[in-house]
Protein backbone atom coordinates (compact mmCIF):
# COMPACT_ATOMS: atom_id res chain seq x y z
CA UNK A 1 0.00 0.00 0.00
CA UNK A 2 1.46 3.47 -0.98
CA UNK A 3 1.18 6.01 1.93
CA UNK A 4 3.15 8.82 0.07
CA UNK A 5 2.93 12.87 -0.54
CA UNK A 6 2.63 15.28 -3.18
CA UNK A 7 5.90 17.85 -3.59
CA UNK A 8 7.87 20.09 -5.12
CA UNK A 9 11.47 20.46 -4.63
CA UNK A 10 11.73 23.89 -3.19
CA UNK A 11 9.67 21.89 -0.31
CA UNK A 12 13.01 20.07 0.62
CA UNK A 13 14.84 23.82 0.90
CA UNK A 14 16.33 25.29 3.60
CA UNK A 15 17.28 21.57 4.78
CA UNK A 16 18.85 18.68 3.57
CA UNK A 17 16.75 16.18 1.58
CA UNK A 18 17.75 13.24 3.65
CA UNK A 19 16.82 15.01 6.98
CA UNK A 20 13.59 15.41 5.75
CA UNK A 21 12.73 12.20 3.93
CA UNK A 22 13.48 10.16 7.43
CA UNK A 23 11.34 12.51 9.48
CA UNK A 24 8.68 11.84 6.71
CA UNK A 25 9.51 8.49 6.79
CA UNK A 26 10.05 7.90 10.45
CA UNK A 27 7.63 10.56 12.18
CA UNK A 28 4.90 10.50 9.68
CA UNK A 29 4.34 6.70 8.48
CA UNK A 30 5.31 7.74 4.83
CA UNK A 31 6.43 5.36 2.18
CA UNK A 32 6.81 7.68 -0.98
CA UNK A 33 6.98 10.87 -2.68
CA UNK A 34 5.32 12.10 -5.49
CA UNK A 35 7.71 15.12 -6.63
CA UNK A 36 6.57 17.62 -9.32
CA UNK A 37 8.70 17.64 -12.38
CA UNK A 38 6.77 19.90 -14.93
CA UNK A 39 4.07 21.80 -13.16
CA UNK A 40 1.46 24.37 -14.52
CA UNK A 41 1.63 28.10 -13.00
CA UNK A 42 0.69 28.14 -9.17
CA UNK A 43 0.17 30.57 -6.41
CA UNK A 44 -0.36 28.47 -3.26
CA UNK A 45 0.30 28.47 0.63
CA UNK A 46 3.49 27.33 2.18
CA UNK A 47 4.45 26.66 6.00
CA UNK A 48 8.19 28.15 6.61
CA UNK A 49 10.11 28.16 9.51
CA UNK A 50 6.41 28.13 11.49
CA UNK A 51 4.84 30.61 9.81
CA UNK A 52 2.94 30.93 7.02
CA UNK A 53 3.97 32.47 3.15
CA UNK A 54 3.03 32.37 0.00
CA UNK A 55 4.38 31.33 -2.79
CA UNK A 56 4.17 31.76 -6.84
CA UNK A 57 5.56 29.85 -9.24
CA UNK A 58 5.68 30.00 -13.20
CA UNK A 59 5.49 26.37 -13.29
CA UNK A 60 7.84 24.56 -16.06
CA UNK A 61 10.37 21.81 -15.57
CA UNK A 62 11.53 21.14 -12.11
CA UNK A 63 14.55 18.90 -13.54
CA UNK A 64 17.87 19.43 -16.03
CA UNK A 65 16.52 18.05 -19.30
CA UNK A 66 18.66 16.26 -21.93
CA UNK A 67 17.68 17.27 -25.55
CA UNK A 68 18.24 13.78 -26.73
CA UNK A 69 15.10 13.11 -26.09
CA UNK A 70 13.72 15.91 -27.77
CA UNK A 71 14.95 15.68 -30.89
CA UNK A 72 11.67 14.72 -32.78
CA UNK A 73 9.73 17.29 -31.84
CA UNK A 74 9.44 21.31 -32.86
CA UNK A 75 9.06 22.01 -28.60
CA UNK A 76 11.84 22.19 -26.73
CA UNK A 77 12.19 21.90 -22.98
CA UNK A 78 10.67 24.85 -21.02
CA UNK A 79 12.84 25.41 -18.02
CA UNK A 80 11.06 26.58 -15.21
CA UNK A 81 14.47 28.36 -14.02
CA UNK A 82 14.64 26.75 -10.24
CA UNK A 83 17.89 25.92 -9.19
CA UNK A 84 18.42 25.02 -5.75
CA UNK A 85 21.31 22.86 -4.75
CA UNK A 86 19.56 21.66 -1.63
CA UNK A 87 16.40 20.64 -3.27
CA UNK A 88 17.64 19.60 -6.99
CA UNK A 89 15.08 16.53 -8.41
CA UNK A 90 17.75 14.16 -8.82
CA UNK A 91 18.99 14.12 -5.40
CA UNK A 92 15.30 13.96 -3.53
CA UNK A 93 14.62 11.45 -6.32
CA UNK A 94 17.92 9.48 -4.72
CA UNK A 95 17.77 10.26 -1.45
CA UNK A 96 14.01 8.59 -1.50
CA UNK A 97 15.22 5.43 -3.21
CA UNK A 98 18.27 4.94 -1.12
CA UNK A 99 14.99 4.71 1.55
CA UNK A 100 12.61 2.96 -0.06
CA UNK A 101 10.37 5.58 -0.24
CA UNK A 102 9.48 4.97 -3.56
CA UNK A 103 9.91 8.39 -6.08
CA UNK A 104 7.14 9.08 -8.60
CA UNK A 105 7.34 12.45 -10.74
CA UNK A 106 4.13 14.58 -11.74
CA UNK A 107 4.01 15.71 -14.95
CA UNK A 108 1.04 18.79 -15.99
CA UNK A 109 0.54 17.19 -19.32
CA UNK A 110 -0.94 20.12 -21.43
CA UNK A 111 -0.27 22.61 -18.41
CA UNK A 112 3.03 22.81 -17.88
CA UNK A 113 3.94 26.42 -17.53
CA UNK A 114 5.18 28.32 -20.23
CA UNK A 115 4.27 26.20 -23.02
CA UNK A 116 1.15 27.91 -24.28
CA UNK A 117 3.23 31.84 -24.00
CA UNK A 118 6.27 30.03 -25.65
CA UNK A 119 4.56 28.17 -28.36
CA UNK A 120 1.54 29.68 -28.97
CA UNK A 121 0.86 27.74 -32.31
CA UNK A 122 0.53 24.36 -30.29
CA UNK A 123 -1.31 25.65 -27.80
CA UNK A 124 -5.63 24.82 -27.58
CA UNK A 125 -8.26 27.27 -29.50
CA UNK A 126 -11.43 28.21 -29.16
CA UNK A 127 -14.13 27.96 -31.46
CA UNK A 128 -13.57 31.42 -32.64
CA UNK A 129 -9.68 30.85 -33.21
CA UNK A 130 -8.87 32.37 -29.91
CA UNK A 131 -5.68 30.75 -28.26
CA UNK A 132 -5.35 29.31 -24.65
CA UNK A 133 -3.10 31.26 -22.38
CA UNK A 134 -2.96 28.12 -19.83
CA UNK A 135 -2.51 24.67 -22.33
CA UNK A 136 -1.01 23.00 -25.47
CA UNK A 137 -2.99 20.63 -27.61
CA UNK A 138 -2.15 16.98 -27.11
CA UNK A 139 -3.73 16.24 -30.48
CA UNK A 140 -0.79 18.40 -31.91
CA UNK A 141 2.56 15.88 -32.99
CA UNK A 142 4.77 18.46 -32.06
CA UNK A 143 3.35 18.49 -28.89
CA UNK A 144 2.63 14.90 -28.19
CA UNK A 145 6.01 14.40 -29.27
CA UNK A 146 7.55 16.69 -26.72
CA UNK A 147 5.21 14.81 -24.06
CA UNK A 148 6.59 11.33 -24.70
CA UNK A 149 10.20 12.59 -24.69
CA UNK A 150 9.76 14.11 -21.62
CA UNK A 151 8.75 10.96 -19.59
CA UNK A 152 11.10 9.35 -21.15
CA UNK A 153 13.61 11.93 -20.19
CA UNK A 154 12.52 11.50 -16.55
CA UNK A 155 12.20 7.88 -16.70
CA UNK A 156 15.18 7.27 -18.13
CA UNK A 157 17.69 9.86 -16.26
CA UNK A 158 15.69 9.55 -12.74
CA UNK A 159 15.67 6.49 -10.51
CA UNK A 160 11.54 6.74 -10.90
CA UNK A 161 8.82 4.03 -9.73
CA UNK A 162 6.42 5.94 -12.06
CA UNK A 163 4.83 8.89 -13.82
CA UNK A 164 1.67 10.41 -12.73
CA UNK A 165 0.25 12.29 -15.47
CA UNK A 166 -2.21 15.07 -14.74
CA UNK A 167 -4.46 17.43 -17.26
CA UNK A 168 -4.19 15.05 -19.61
CA UNK A 169 -6.81 16.10 -21.55
CA UNK A 170 -7.66 18.88 -24.68
CA UNK A 171 -9.25 21.88 -24.38
CA UNK A 172 -9.47 25.37 -24.02
CA UNK A 173 -9.59 25.42 -20.43
CA UNK A 174 -10.70 29.57 -20.50
CA UNK A 175 -14.33 28.22 -20.71
CA UNK A 176 -13.97 27.22 -17.51
CA UNK A 177 -13.27 30.37 -15.76
CA UNK A 178 -15.52 31.62 -13.20
CA UNK A 179 -15.39 34.97 -14.38
CA UNK A 180 -15.39 34.59 -17.96
CA UNK A 181 -17.30 37.48 -19.78
CA UNK A 182 -20.25 36.76 -21.75
CA UNK A 183 -23.47 38.45 -22.49
CA UNK A 184 -24.96 35.91 -21.21
CA UNK A 185 -24.98 33.43 -17.72
CA UNK A 186 -23.31 30.24 -19.11
CA UNK A 187 -24.40 26.77 -18.60
CA UNK A 188 -22.17 23.74 -18.15
CA UNK A 189 -23.50 22.62 -21.12
CA UNK A 190 -21.99 25.26 -23.11
CA UNK A 191 -18.68 25.68 -21.47
CA UNK A 192 -18.53 22.38 -22.57
CA UNK A 193 -18.48 23.05 -26.06
CA UNK A 194 -16.93 26.48 -25.55
CA UNK A 195 -13.81 24.09 -24.37
CA UNK A 196 -13.59 22.26 -27.43
CA UNK A 197 -10.00 22.51 -29.03
CA UNK A 198 -10.08 24.06 -32.89
CA UNK A 199 -6.36 24.76 -33.12
CA UNK A 200 -4.87 23.54 -37.11
CA UNK A 201 -3.78 20.55 -35.60
CA UNK A 202 -7.26 19.13 -34.36
CA UNK A 203 -8.81 20.78 -37.44
CA UNK A 204 -6.76 19.12 -40.43
CA UNK A 205 -6.17 15.66 -38.31
CA UNK A 206 -9.85 15.53 -38.26
CA UNK A 207 -10.97 16.36 -41.40
CA UNK A 208 -8.15 13.65 -42.88
CA UNK A 209 -9.94 11.37 -41.13
CA UNK A 210 -13.05 12.07 -42.48
CA UNK A 211 -14.99 14.23 -39.99
CA UNK A 212 -17.04 17.26 -41.40
CA UNK A 213 -14.75 20.11 -39.12
CA UNK A 214 -17.37 22.93 -40.74
CA UNK A 215 -19.97 21.03 -39.77
CA UNK A 216 -18.50 20.58 -36.27
CA UNK A 217 -18.05 24.06 -35.63
CA UNK A 218 -21.45 24.78 -37.69
CA UNK A 219 -23.33 22.79 -34.58
CA UNK A 220 -21.33 23.96 -31.90
CA UNK A 221 -22.04 27.73 -32.58
CA UNK A 222 -25.68 27.05 -33.20
CA UNK A 223 -25.96 24.88 -29.66
CA UNK A 224 -24.59 27.92 -27.86
CA UNK A 225 -26.81 30.41 -29.92
CA UNK A 226 -30.10 28.66 -29.57
CA UNK A 227 -29.54 27.87 -25.91
CA UNK A 228 -29.55 31.72 -24.97
CA UNK A 229 -33.26 31.77 -25.43
CA UNK A 230 -33.75 28.27 -24.48
CA UNK A 231 -34.34 26.58 -27.86
CA UNK A 232 -32.11 23.40 -28.37
CA UNK A 233 -32.24 22.52 -32.29
CA UNK A 234 -32.04 18.70 -33.35
CA UNK A 235 -28.19 18.77 -34.59
CA UNK A 236 -27.72 20.20 -30.58
CA UNK A 237 -29.17 17.43 -28.99
CA UNK A 238 -27.51 15.38 -31.39
CA UNK A 239 -24.26 16.84 -30.09
CA UNK A 240 -25.03 16.80 -26.66
CA UNK A 241 -26.20 13.28 -26.41
CA UNK A 242 -23.45 11.13 -28.53
CA UNK A 243 -25.17 10.35 -31.81
CA UNK A 244 -22.61 8.87 -33.89
CA UNK A 245 -24.32 11.13 -36.96
CA UNK A 246 -23.07 14.28 -35.20
CA UNK A 247 -19.98 16.05 -36.80
CA UNK A 248 -19.31 17.70 -33.43
CA UNK A 249 -19.50 14.45 -31.65
CA UNK A 250 -17.08 12.68 -34.49
CA UNK A 251 -15.01 15.33 -33.82
CA UNK A 252 -14.79 15.45 -30.35
CA UNK A 253 -14.45 11.69 -30.23
CA UNK A 254 -11.79 12.07 -32.55
CA UNK A 255 -9.65 14.24 -30.35
CA UNK A 256 -10.33 11.26 -27.74
CA UNK A 257 -8.57 8.81 -29.93
CA UNK A 258 -5.80 10.81 -30.03
CA UNK A 259 -5.41 10.23 -26.60
CA UNK A 260 -5.99 7.09 -26.40
CA UNK A 261 -3.22 6.72 -28.83
CA UNK A 262 -0.78 9.30 -27.08
CA UNK A 263 -0.97 7.27 -23.94
CA UNK A 264 0.36 4.22 -25.44
CA UNK A 265 3.22 6.32 -26.46
CA UNK A 266 3.86 7.59 -23.54
CA UNK A 267 3.74 4.18 -21.77
CA UNK A 268 5.70 2.56 -24.63
CA UNK A 269 8.87 5.40 -23.90
CA UNK A 270 8.91 5.20 -20.05
CA UNK A 271 10.58 2.40 -18.37
CA UNK A 272 8.28 3.42 -14.86
CA UNK A 273 4.62 3.17 -14.71
CA UNK A 274 2.17 5.65 -15.40
CA UNK A 275 -0.19 6.71 -13.39
CA UNK A 276 -3.12 9.01 -14.59
CA UNK A 277 -4.77 12.21 -11.99
CA UNK A 278 -8.09 12.82 -12.21
CA UNK A 279 -9.57 15.73 -10.14
CA UNK A 280 -13.26 15.97 -10.56
CA UNK A 281 -13.36 18.17 -7.54
CA UNK A 282 -11.06 20.64 -8.96
CA UNK A 283 -11.52 20.16 -12.39
CA UNK A 284 -15.13 20.71 -12.94
CA UNK A 285 -14.83 20.84 -16.04
CA UNK A 286 -15.79 17.94 -19.24
CA UNK A 287 -12.49 18.85 -21.23
CA UNK A 288 -12.04 16.01 -23.57
CA UNK A 289 -10.46 13.03 -21.83
CA UNK A 290 -8.84 9.72 -22.70
CA UNK A 291 -10.94 6.97 -23.11
CA UNK A 292 -9.01 3.61 -23.21
CA UNK A 293 -7.20 3.60 -19.82
CA UNK A 294 -5.20 -0.28 -20.46
CA UNK A 295 -1.72 1.52 -21.52
CA UNK A 296 -1.85 2.83 -17.60
CA UNK A 297 -0.69 1.16 -14.39
CA UNK A 298 -3.56 3.06 -12.57
CA UNK A 299 -5.57 6.26 -11.69
CA UNK A 300 -5.44 8.37 -8.94
CA UNK A 301 -8.32 10.12 -8.13
CA UNK A 302 -9.76 12.75 -5.99
CA UNK A 303 -12.94 12.78 -4.69
CA UNK A 304 -13.04 14.11 -1.11
CA UNK A 305 -16.87 14.26 -1.16
CA UNK A 306 -18.07 11.77 1.68
CA UNK A 307 -20.23 9.09 0.14
CA UNK A 308 -18.60 9.65 -3.58
CA UNK A 309 -16.07 7.27 -4.01
CA UNK A 310 -17.63 4.33 -6.06
CA UNK A 311 -19.08 7.06 -8.69
CA UNK A 312 -15.35 7.79 -8.76
CA UNK A 313 -13.83 4.52 -9.64
CA UNK A 314 -13.10 3.26 -13.15
CA UNK A 315 -13.93 -0.21 -12.76
CA UNK A 316 -11.70 -1.09 -15.73
CA UNK A 317 -8.80 -0.78 -14.48
CA UNK A 318 -7.66 -2.62 -10.86
CA UNK A 319 -5.33 -0.32 -9.28
CA UNK A 320 -6.72 2.97 -7.69
CA UNK A 321 -4.89 5.65 -5.34
CA UNK A 322 -7.06 8.70 -3.91
CA UNK A 323 -5.43 12.38 -4.67
CA UNK A 324 -6.23 14.12 -0.94
CA UNK A 325 -6.23 17.68 -1.44
CA UNK A 326 -4.71 20.97 -0.02
CA UNK A 327 -8.42 21.05 2.00
CA UNK A 328 -7.98 18.34 4.35
CA UNK A 329 -4.41 19.42 5.44
CA UNK A 330 -5.91 21.08 8.68
CA UNK A 331 -8.00 18.32 9.57
CA UNK A 332 -8.19 16.51 12.57
CA UNK A 333 -6.86 12.55 12.22
CA UNK A 334 -10.12 11.56 13.57
CA UNK A 335 -11.32 12.68 10.10
CA UNK A 336 -8.48 11.38 8.03
CA UNK A 337 -8.80 7.54 9.41
CA UNK A 338 -12.79 8.26 8.89
CA UNK A 339 -12.29 9.34 5.22
CA UNK A 340 -9.70 6.28 4.48
CA UNK A 341 -11.80 3.94 5.90
CA UNK A 342 -14.59 4.93 3.62
CA UNK A 343 -11.67 5.32 0.58
CA UNK A 344 -11.18 1.31 1.51
CA UNK A 345 -14.11 -0.25 1.71
CA UNK A 346 -14.45 0.65 -2.33
CA UNK A 347 -10.87 -0.55 -3.56
CA UNK A 348 -8.45 2.55 -2.79
CA UNK A 349 -4.65 0.89 -2.62
CA UNK A 350 -3.30 3.75 -1.54
CA UNK A 351 -3.14 7.13 -0.54
CA UNK A 352 -1.52 11.03 -2.14
CA UNK A 353 -1.51 13.82 0.62
CA UNK A 354 -1.32 17.23 -1.36
CA UNK A 355 1.30 19.09 -0.58
CA UNK A 356 4.15 19.43 1.40
CA UNK A 357 4.42 22.87 1.93
CA UNK A 358 1.04 23.35 3.20
CA UNK A 359 1.47 21.02 6.19
CA UNK A 360 2.57 22.14 9.53
CA UNK A 361 4.66 20.48 11.93
CA UNK A 362 1.71 19.64 14.21
CA UNK A 363 0.02 19.02 10.84
CA UNK A 364 2.02 16.33 10.00
CA UNK A 365 1.82 14.84 13.23
CA UNK A 366 -2.07 14.55 12.40
CA UNK A 367 -1.15 11.97 9.64
CA UNK A 368 0.40 9.47 11.71
CA UNK A 369 -2.85 7.43 13.32
CA UNK A 370 -4.17 8.23 9.41
CA UNK A 371 -1.00 6.42 8.40
CA UNK A 372 -1.18 3.73 10.77
CA UNK A 373 -4.75 2.94 9.87
CA UNK A 374 -3.75 2.47 6.46
CA UNK A 375 -1.00 0.28 6.50
CA UNK A 376 -3.38 -1.95 8.52
CA UNK A 377 -6.46 -1.39 6.23
CA UNK A 378 -6.23 -0.47 2.85
CA UNK A 379 -5.61 -3.38 -0.01
CA UNK A 380 -2.15 -3.73 -1.35
CA UNK A 381 -2.48 -3.52 -5.29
Amino acid sequence: MRFSMTAYPWDFDGEEASSRLDRLQGDVGLNGVSLWAAAAPSLQFRMEDGEWSMHRSDGGLFFQPSSYHYEGTRCRPLSSGFRSSKAAFMDICQACVERVMLPRAIVSACGTGGGPRRYPEFACRNVFGLESRNTVCLANPDVAGWLAGEVSDLTWNHPLAGVMLTDYEIGWREAWHERLPAPWALSQGQRKLLSTCFCNACRKGASADGVDVEDAKSQLCAAIGFQVSNHLSTRVDEAQSGDVSSALFAYRQWQSQRLNALLGRIRDASRAEIWLVRKPSVDTDDNVRASDVSPIAGLVTDVPVTGAWSNALDRRIRNHELWIGPDWAARDESDLVQMLAEASSVGIHGVEFDHLGLYSESGLSSLRRAARFARRNIAVS
